[in-house]
Parts: C-alpha cells; structure tokens; sequence
C-alpha cells in the first residue's frame, strides 16, 4: 500500500513529458501535471520508478528542472512539506542570452559611441 506522487509543474514550463512512466513493480499513472506510483513493498523491498521528460526548444521555461516527491504512506521521508534533499531535483537547462545596449539613445558627428554585448 505504498505511493508517492511526482509533481511535475516546475518541469513542465520547460520540458514535456514522454508519457513513458514505468516502474519494475507495482502501477505508474499519470494525470498533468503529477507522476504517481502505488504499489505493495515488502520489509526492506525497493522499486524502481523511471520516466522522462524532453527539454523544449525554443525553451520559453525559467530554466530550470526542479520537482519534487511527496508520500503520504507512513514512515516515509517525503511527507508534503519535507525538506529532505532525497525528496527533489533541480536540473538547469543550458542556454545562451544575447543582449546587445548603447551608451547613448542618439550620437552627434564626432561622439563616440559604446556598443556592450
């Protein structure tokens, strides 16, 4: 009677879920914007959940991969609220931001005038 749930929202702004939940025991559903698992453990069992997700392009998200689990089954380490680093990711997605400024809004013959990038 185990489950945890996976929420996706701070991964969704920037990437898209493969729809490829799967776990070497017990169910995966998925319903936007959370992942969840439940199934049956036995004393010191493990099970193994894996999906993935594809990073946008162009990215319009922060930049940033970060989700967190949460389990109500008692004795667990991710109760909602825990502050337990096992509990959540955060992966950044590279990028590349180009910005280009001028000293100056407008130039007379003879100023000189400073580009930045």
């Amino acid at each position: 009677g185990a489950t945890f749930t996976d929420d996706l929202t701070k991964v969704l702004d920037d990437a898209d879920y493969q729809n490829d939940g799967a776990a070497d025991l017990g169910a995966v559903s998925y319903v936007e914007p959370k992942l969840t698992w439940t199934g049956d453990l036995a004393v010191g069992q493990t099970a193994t959940v894996t999906y993935s997700v594809k990073v946008k392009n162009p990215n319009t998200g922060d930049n940033l991969l970060t989700n967190a689990i949460t389990s109500d089954t008692p004795g667990g380490n991710c109760p909602p609220g825990s502050t337990d680093p096992k509990c959540g990711t955060t992966t950044p997605v590279s990028g590349l931001s180009i910005a280009k400024a001028v000293d100056k809004q407008s130039a007379n013959p003879g100023d000189t005038v400073k580009y930045m990038v």
